[in-house]
This record gives C-alpha cells, sequence and structure tokens, in this order.
C-alpha cells in the first residue's frame, strides 16, 4: 500500500495545502483537481503542479479521485463537506487537529478520515517532511492504511492512528507548545525592540531552552525567577513593564502559574 500512487483533489489553498500538494507530487502522486474560494490563490496552487485542473465548485466526481483532501479552516470544513461532491467510495478526509472525524458524515461517500499533520506550516518556510509526525483515523482498515501508506510516501515515520479525542488534546497541546510559544517570542521582541537590545541576543538562549526540554523533559527543566521565588526580580520586571500593559499581563499571569506548579519544591 504505501507504494500505490494516488489521484488526490484537493480543497483550500492556504499554508497546509500549499506544502501538501506539491509534496504529494514529488512522491509520484497525482493532484488531478484542485478548488478554492479565491480564484486567484488557486491559480497560484495549481500553478505548482504538474497538469490539476481547477475547478469553480467542490465537485470532484468523475476526477478519478482516490481521495479528496479538505485542507481547509476548522470553521470552513462543515461547510465544504456538505457541498462536496465526491465518486462512489472515494476517501474524503480533513487535515484538522481539533475537528471530529464525524463531520465528515455527510452522506457523499462511506468512507472518511483524518490526515493531520503536525506541524506549522507557512508559505515563506520550506517543510521536510521526513520530520512530521502525522495523526490518521479513518472509518475502515482500508482507508487507515492507505492514510498510512500516503504519510510514508512523504518520508514520514512518525505515523499514529488515534481517535478524535485524542488528537484533540493532541492540537490544544501543540497551542501550547508552538502558537503560544511563538506568541510569547513577539512579546520578546518587543521588549527588546522597545529598549534598543537586539533580539539575536536570545538565540543562543531560545535554541538551548528547546532542545533541554527535549532531552530532559520541560518539568526538569524550567529556571528563571518564578521558579527561584526571586520576588524583588519579578517586581522589577513588572515595573519595567508597565508602560506595556499586554506583556506585563502575560508576565504576571505566567510567573503566577510557575509560582504554584513549583511552589512545593522550594
Amino acid at each position: 500500500m504505501r507504494n500505490r500512487h494516488l489521484n488526490i483533489g484537493l480543497v483550500g489553498t492556504g499554508n497546509v495545502a500549499w506544502h501538501l500538494a506539491p509534496a504529494f507530487e514529488d512522491a509520484g502522486h497525482r493532484v488531478v483537481a484542485v478548488y478554492g474560494r479565491t480564484p486567484k490563490r488557486t491559480k497560484e496552487m495549481a500553478s505548482r503542479l504538474y497538469d490539476a485542473e481547477i475547478l469553480d465548485a467542490p465537485d470532484f466526481s468523475g476526477s478519478g479521485a482516490d481521495i479528496v483532501l479538505l485542507a481547509v479552516s476548522d470553521d470552513y470544513i462543515g461547510e465544504v463537506s456538505e457541498n462536496v461532491a465526491v465518486d462512489n467510495g472515494c476517501l474524503l478526509v480533513h487535515c484538522s487537529g481539533n475537528v471530529n472525524v464525524k463531520a465528515l458524515w455527510t452522506g457523499h461517500t462511506s468512507e472518511i478520515g483524518v490526515f493531520y499533520p503536525l506541524q506549522t506550516f507557512s508559505k515563506n518556510k520550506s517543510v521536510d517532511f521526513e520530520t512530521v509526525p502525522f495523526c490518521i483515523e479513518s472509518s475502515s482498515e482500508a482507508s487507515a492504511k492507505m492514510l498510512v501508506g500516503l504519510a510514508e510516501s512523504l518520508g514520514s515515520e512518525q505515523v499514529s492512528e488515534m481517535d478524535s479525542n485524542q488528537r484533540a488534546s493532541l492540537h490544544a497541546s501543540a497551542v501550547f507548545a508552538c502558537n503560544f510559544t511563538n506568541h510569547l517570542l513577539v512579546m520578546s521582541k518587543k521588549i527588546c525592540e522597545k529598549n534598543g537590545v537586539g533580539f539575536e541576543m536570545l538565540h543562543p538562549l531560545l535554541a538551548e531552552t528547546i532542545n533541554k526540554a527535549m532531552e530532559i523533559g520541560p518539568e526538569n527543566s524550567q529556571t528563571g525567577p518564578a521558579k527561584r521565588r526571586d520576588f524583588q526580580t519579578l517586581e522589577k520586571h513588572m515595573d519595567l513593564l508597565k508602560d506595556m500593559s499586554e506583556a506585563q499581563g502575560i508576565y504576571k499571569t505566567l510567573t503566577e502559574s510557575i509560582l504554584d506548579l513549583y511552589g512545593e519544591r522550594v
């Protein structure tokens, strides 16, 4: 199953679709048709592919697609699944970490699933799919094998089958690990810029923080004034941030969380 070349239909032109579509073709599959809400972006997507047909509506019937992938925002999955048309037996899947697989039970096909790449995607940054974990869920064993084979064809060595509740929990965890962490880096950069300090000075610290957390576990890696209960330093930082109310509020909330978590260890 791993070596089977698939005909793939794609709905969406966002970051995930932007990277997955050419990766599929590089792996020997064929993207037969693409649909997106914005004609200009859909044409841009199709220009990255060999000969994908641009659709005016999400109607993939007659396209020969073995699988139709909904690489769209979570709030749009239900609407698209209601309106998509596929051939009988075609596997309809979404790429969301949070949306239940049952959202695809709309009567258009008996085969549904989830193909969730656990990674952050930006159009201007390449992705090495060999390092990307994939979370798979499906309505049948045959569909599961197809999705596992598709992920493995991209080079991934981390393919896991999990149900919708497990995947949603993983997604929430990923928001903490990725999205919230990046937002904190944005705040950190603003503090540096406001005070004439180069953000690049923090780069070695960032690398060591992540490497250490992965090596010995984040629960064993916490350092800093809140962990040490260095209240004079905490008060000084709060004063320094008095003109940056958003950053000050986040600092206070996270400080209290660290104090609560490690209080009994002092």
